[in-house]
């Protein structure tokens, strides 16, 4: 008996380990899911040639801001605090996760 996804005719394996090491933090992880790109530990959306707390990288646009430049909305739905790394990678460009909590707006 195969399960479901057995079934399927296509589907995708994902890296997202850092660009250095193996072992990830969220921050990290979601800058390559968003992005596409690897960068280190800490980092929300910046190039690899950031440092954690000390050194800004190339800022990397992610899914959503591509979107928005073609027109369409978008919109940050999650059960975690926006200022939280998952969310936060899909809109902030920090080196340091700590520093996207005064990024966010206020709940309305």
């Amino acid at each position: 008996m195969k399960l479901f996804i057995q079934h399927m005719s296509h589907f995708c394996l994902s890296e997202t380990f850092v660009s250095k090491v193996l072992v990830t933090d969220s921050a990290a992880d979601m800058t390559a899911v968003v992005t596409g790109q690897k960068t280190n530990n800490g980092v929300l959306s910046e190039s690899f040639e950031s440092v954690p707390g000390v050194k800004d990288g190339t800022p990397l646009k992610t899914f959503l801001e591509y979107a928005e430049e073609r027109g369409r909305s978008t919109g940050i739905i999650s059960n975690m605090s926006m200022p939280d790394a998952t969310p936060a990678a899909f809109y902030a460009h920090v080196n340091d996760r700590s520093k996207n909590g005064n990024l966010c707006a206020s709940p309305l």
